[in-house]
């Protein structure tokens, strides 16, 4: 039986910002194949590769990222513990380095239709049609912002909402998975405590398997919450980490 699936959060950002190439290229380096990213909107309508919804963290001034223009992004300076220069990344070019690998798109809800109106037009267009159709999945905050993607594109792939793996979380966990609403083939966060408690046991991932669903284990914070996972079964694991062979 093979390991899990380990998906680079956002790149290796242990030297280098997250969500810059430079990230993305450490990761690679690393071995990883499977990428999470955060998507929002410039103001003049370009995709962005950014989680906060403002600058502070990253870049050390406060200044919404939506608010910004593509030129003005493109500029900065970001913060990083390295030598190395760091700039946001754009999907373009994300799509033009790093179009071989898996990616998952977390839909920011500020901008999340803005997001999909740009995404559904590039969906037409040769290159980027191969790349959202074959190499990526796609997780939302809004059940509006699915549904809008899944009326254009069905087939499209869309992890578990938030809400849907806590409530996954907390039944299996009180052992009544069949009031959890578990689907087959779709995929549930799992972290490796639940106010306290340990949840990542195999027992608990089973409970998912019996559906057909898989489990990916979210963030575990160090190497030893990464081994649990793995002794535990699931099927993927998001890591700020490095991979654990």
């Amino acid at each position: 039986m093979s390991g899990p699936v380990w998906i680079s959060h956002r790149g290796y950002s242990q030297l280098f910002t997250e969500n810059t190439s430079n990230a993305f290229d450490a990761a690679v380096d690393l071995g990883f194949t499977h990428f999470e990213t955060d998507l929002r909107t410039t103001c003049d309508g370009h995709l962005v590769l950014c989680h906060d919804p403002d600058l502070e963290r990253i870049a050390g001034f406060s200044r919404s990222v939506e608010g910004a223009t593509r030129s003005e992004l493109a500029s900065l300076q970001l913060k990083t513990a390295a030598s190395t220069k760091c700039a946001l990344l754009f999907f373009d070019e994300m799509v033009e380095r790093y179009a071989e690998y898996r990616w998952t798109l977390d839909i920011k809800p500020e901008s999340g239709m803005q997001t999909l109106s740009y995404l559904l037009h590039l969906w037409t267009r040769p290159g980027y049609k191969e790349f959202l159709t074959d190499q990526v999945r796609f997780l939302f905050w809004r059940k509006e912002q699915e549904q809008y993607l899944l009326g254009h594109h069905p087939d499209a792939i869309c992890m578990v909402r938030e809400g849907g793996c806590r409530r996954a979380g907390v039944m299996s966990l009180m052992r009544l998975p069949s009031l959890a609403g578990i689907l087959p083939g779709k995929v549930y966060s799992l972290p490796s405590r639940f106010m306290g408690i340990e949840v990542m046991r195999p027992e608990m991932v089973s409970r998912y398997h019996a559906y057909g669903a898989k489990v990916l284990a979210f963030l575990p914070e160090t190497d030893e919450d990464a081994k649990q996972a793995i002794e535990s079964g699931v099927d993927e694991i998001l890591t700020n980490h490095r991979i654990l062979l």
